[in-house]
C-alpha cells in the first residue's frame, strides 16, 4: 500500500513539476544541519525560512495530492490496514505475554514433578528395601518355626521315651515284687489282699 501512494504521489509530483519525496529528504537535511552544525545567527535564520518555506510547500502538496481520488482511497486504505496492523500486534503482544506466563508456569511445574518424581523414587527405593527386610524376616520366621516344630518332636519323642521308661521301670518292680510274693506263697506262707492283687496283676495268678 505504501509503495502503491508513493507511486501515486510521484505520478502527482510530476503532473505538478514537485517532488514531495525530495521536499521531504530536503526538508530532514536542513532540520538535521540546523540541530547539530553550529552557525551565525543570521545563518540560521535563513535555514529557518527555509525550513518554514518547505513546510508550507510540503503542505500544499500534500492537500493537492489529498484532492486526488486515488491517492485519498489508497491513504485512507492505508490507515485502515495501519490500525488492522496496530490492533494485531496488540493482540501478538497479548498473546507474548500471556505465552510467556504459561511458560514460566510450565517450567514451575515440571521442576514440581521433578521433586515429586525424586520424592517418589526414594520412597519406592524405601519400599524395596522394607520388601528385602520383611522377606528376610518372614524367612527367619519360618526358620524358627520348623525349629520350634523340630523342638517339639523332639521333647515329645524324649517324654514318650521317658514315659515308656517309667512304665517298664515300674513294671519290673511290680513283677519283682510279684515273683517276691509269688515265692513265699510257695513256701506256705499267708498272702493279704494286696499280695493277691499284685500277683493277679502281674499274672502270676
Amino acid at each position: 500500500m505504501k509503495k502503491k501512494i508513493e507511486t501515486l504521489e510521484r505520478k502527482r509530483s510530476l503532473a505538478t513539476v514537485t517532488n514531495l519525496n525530495e521536499l521531504r529528504k530536503q526538508l530532514r537535511s536542513l532540520e538535521n544541519e540546523q540541530m547539530t552544525q553550529p552557525m551565525s545567527p543570521h545563518k540560521e535564520k535563513k535555514i529557518i525560512e527555509v525550513i518554514s518555506g518547505i513546510h508550507t510547500k510540503i503542505r500544499e502538496e500534500e492537500d493537492r495530492l489529498n484532492k486526488d481520488p486515488k491517492l485519498k482511497k489508497a491513504i485512507e486504505e492505508e490507515k485502515i490496514i495501519k490500525q488492522k496492523a496496530e490492533k494485531q500486534h496488540d493482540q501478538v503482544e497479548k498473546l507474548a505475554t500471556r505465552a510467556q506466563e504459561e511458560h514460566e508456569l510450565m517450567i514451575k511445574l515440571i521442576q514440581q514433578l521433578d521433586n515429586l518424581i525424586k520424592k517418589v523414587n526414594i520412597v519406592q527405593e524405601s519400599i524395596v528395601m522394607t520388601k528385602i527386610e520383611a522377606d528376610n524376616v518372614h524367612k527367619g520366621f519360618i526358620e524358627c518355626v520348623d525349629k520350634i516344630h523340630d523342638f517339639e518332636r523332639q521333647i515329645s519323642a524324649s517324654q514318650e521315651i521317658k514315659r515308656k521308661t517309667k512304665k517298664a521301670a515300674e513294671v519290673s518292680i511290680a513283677q519283682k515284687e510279684a515273683n517276691e510274693i509269688f515265692e513265699r506263697f510257695k513256701r506256705g506262707e499267708k498272702l493279704s489282699t494286696e499280695d493277691l492283687m499284685a500277683l493277679q496283676k502281674a499274672g502270676l495268678i
